[in-house]
């Protein structure tokens, strides 16, 4: 069964790519600070103009093995179908996270009930290669 995900946004913190996310792959991208720390667990929170959209907290974590992926994936922007080949290398662990999502962030509906299996990639190394263009 292969493995599918949808994306209806990205945070990023780099502009360069919030602007290839957009032009390129059609998504809708918005910038971010994602800032890290650890005291007693890893902690992510990741904000937009200094309004919290959510904490990330890692309460343990499995390191399972080195993995190499093919990623083809589908894109729309305006009329055009974008197929992207690309291949990925990293380390693959299962983490054990709790998710907080403030009630004014705009995530809210991520907050429903907390992740129960979550898989983490240390290590990523991504290449994506230049897209093929399909016309609708």
């Amino acid at each position: 069964m292969p493995l599918q995900t949808t994306l209806s946004g990205v945070y990023v913190d780099n502009t360069d790519a919030a602007a290839a996310g957009r032009s390129i792959w059609g998504l809708p991208t918005q910038m971010a600070d994602f800032s890290w720390s650890k005291t007693k667990h890893l902690c992510c929170r990741v904000r937009q103009q200094q309004r919290l959209l959510c904490t990330l907290e890692v309460d343990w974590q499995l390191p399972l093995w080195q993995q190499s992926l093919a990623l083809p994936s589908f894109s729309a922007n305006r009329s055009n179908l974008f197929l992207f080949e690309g291949e990925a290398e990293c380390r693959l662990g299962v983490v054990s996270v709790r998710l907080a999502v403030p009630a004014q962030s705009p995530l809210t509906n991520l907050s429903n009930s907390q992740p129960w299996l979550t898989i983490c990639a240390q290590s990523l190394h991504l290449v994506a290669y230049e897209p093929k263009i399909f016309f609708l």
